[in-house]
């Protein structure tokens, strides 16, 4: 779901995206293999009522025959074949793709077919049903069937490290020590730039993270249908699971924030053998594209995880994170969070997620790949970095409180698993005056008219909000005091669908409901009561 480089011989040719979801073009790691070859590392997502398509944008100098190769990552079906992909070029059927064996692979047409591109722009467009999204990253276009095949060197080098720590001949520690060394020696060290409102940020730096892809999925589902995850690997785990606006994982939006789920592993004992395993089922609230992810527990460990979404299996996964501590305050102030690539050469290519949710590990509360949507929109994040395209950065003001955050590799195909990045936070440094200030009642005043009140109506499952003042956010809290759910308001009025804020069972919760000034309205509800009232009362945040 990438960037497009596009090589002939000496001639790079420029590409373009198909659609608004596409990300943007960078110049990619050289392969001495694909000289004569034009690669194409961007497509768009589309879907009709039963087919998901992946949409390469493909450039020519000349209209020909060409052989086409694609990477991409086949499922295991219950009968033990492998999932069919089918081919077209500029909306016409070429053929199909009928792997024979299972993991990330360089894939042709059946029978070795070419295909017919004309002078120019082609789409290219590899389709699977749904709820199924092809994982693909690559497609490559040759006039001889040599250049047209994508190397899997790089791929099995990572696995073969991943089977190294497995059989106990070399640790994580050692492994990634080494590759800190080779890429060291391969980039230049550049400093961190300064930026010319730095006065207005307190800003902290995590040095050389390890960047490597860890198994990841995109599906499309409709509401109400059931997402089934199960999972097992020799090493302890969690699942990912949430709702992304868009098919990529660009374009964050806070609105979603509580579409996510934590999938924890647990210990499991069979025939004498331990491993972790998580099972999860979940109910569609909201119909579009889900993205599953694996991360490990033991932070920078090499692993491989076993996965099972629906009827899809997928077998000897990567398995891996890097996960530093960090705690985002929900202050209504912007916070920045964003990857420095110390070269932008190399093949890594960082994805961004923030944990939280009232848990360590946490949900995935917000992520990003490739500075979308702040390139050339943002001033202190594009003169961090101007000319790093593939970074990720996030900025947020946080609705739930946040524990950390996680990096990751984008693709599998990089050559580069062996990467490092720094990541920044930039913190709104903190106002002179106390935000919110323990309110002080007049006993002459406390029958009278509240200054800030909010009245909740309950019927069938849907939240009727209506405030004297402006809101700004409303939080919810079960019983034992664990945030389930925000939003952003931004209304004296407004419908919510109990859901939406994590009010999923008949129980006790707390809503916090903040003022756009800063004023705190606060009251307890039982779920699927039909009316309730909350009053104004003063308290401190620290105590919600």
């Amino acid at each position: 779901m990438k960037r497009i480089i596009t090589t002939i011989t000496c001639i790079i040719l420029s590409l373009h995206g198909l659609e608004v979801y596409a990300q943007k073009t960078s110049i990619q790691e050289s392969d001495r293999n694909s000289m004569g070859a034009i690669t194409s590392r961007e497509f768009s997502i589309r879907v009709d009522e039963k087919v998901s398509y992946a949409d390469f944008c493909v450039k020519v100098p000349e209209g020909g025959d060409y052989y086409v190769s694609f990477w991409l990552l086949p499922s295991q079906l219950p009968d033990k074949s492998y999932s069919k992909f089918n081919v077209y070029v500029n909306g016409k059927s070429v053929g199909t793709i009928l792997p024979s064996e299972e993991n990330w692979q360089s894939a042709g047409l059946d029978g070795k077919q070419m295909i017919n591109l004309k002078k120019g722009e082609n789409t290219i467009s590899l389709s699977s049903p749904l709820p199924d999204i092809a994982s693909v990253e690559v497609v490559r276009v040759a006039k001889t069937l040599q250049c047209a095949r994508i190397s899997d060197i790089a791929y099995k080098n990572y696995l073969n490290k991943i089977d190294l720590v497995a059989r106990g001949v070399k640790s994580s520690e050692e492994i990634i020590s080494q590759e800190e060394k080779e890429y060291l020696s391969l980039v230049k060290k550049k400093k961190i730039r300064a930026f010319s409102d730095g006065s207005a940020w307190d800003v902290s730096f995590f040095y050389r993270l390890p960047i490597k892809y860890s198994f990841w999925k995109i599906r499309y589902y409709e509401k109400g249908s059931e997402i089934r995850i199960i999972t097992n690997s020799t090493d302890q785990h969690v699942i990912d699971v949430f709702y992304t606006d868009k098919w990529s994982l660009s374009y964050y939006d806070p609105a979603y924030q509580h579409l996510s789920w934590l999938v924890p592993s647990f210990l499991s004992s069979n025939s004498g053998q331990s491993f972790y395993i998580s099972i999860k089922t979940i109910k569609v609230p909201k119909k579009g594209y889900y993205a599953i992810k694996a991360r490990s527990l033991s932070n920078n460990k090499l692993g491989s995880i076993n996965v099972y979404i629906d009827n899809d299996y997928y077998n000897n996964q990567p398995l891996f994170t890097t996960h530093q501590s960090l705690s985002m305050p929900t202050d209504g102030q912007h916070h920045i969070l964003m990857t420095q690539k110390q070269d932008n050469n190399l093949g890594n290519d960082p994805i961004l997620y923030v944990e939280g949710g009232g848990s360590c590990p946490g949900k995935i509360v917000a992520y990003n790949d490739d500075k979308h949507p702040f390139v050339d929109a943002d001033t202190v994040i594009n003169h961090m970095f101007p000319n790093h395209t593939r970074d990720a950065a996030i900025k947020a003001k946080y609705l739930m409180p946040t524990c950390g955050f996680h990096i990751q590799n984008y693709g599998s195909s990089s050559s580069f698993q062996s990467g490092f990045c720094n990541v920044i936070y930039l913190k709104t440094k903190p106002q002179r005056y106390i935000p919110y200030p323990r309110t002080i009642v007049d006993k002459s005043e406390e029958n009278a008219t509240p200054a800030f009140s909010v009245n909740v109506s309950s019927e069938q499952g849907i939240l009727s909000i209506e405030s004297n003042k402006e809101l700004h956010s409303v939080s919810v809290y079960n019983r034992m005091g664990v945030l389930v759910g925000a939003r952003k308001l931004d209304a004296k009025r407004i419908t919510i669908p109990s859901y939406e804020l994590g009010m999923t069972s008949q129980d006790v919760y707390l809503l916090v409901f903040q003022g756009q000034d800063g004023e705190i309205c606060n009251g307890k509800i039982f779920h699927q009561t039909n009316y309730f009232v909350l009053n104004n009362e003063p308290i401190k945040l620290h105590l919600i």
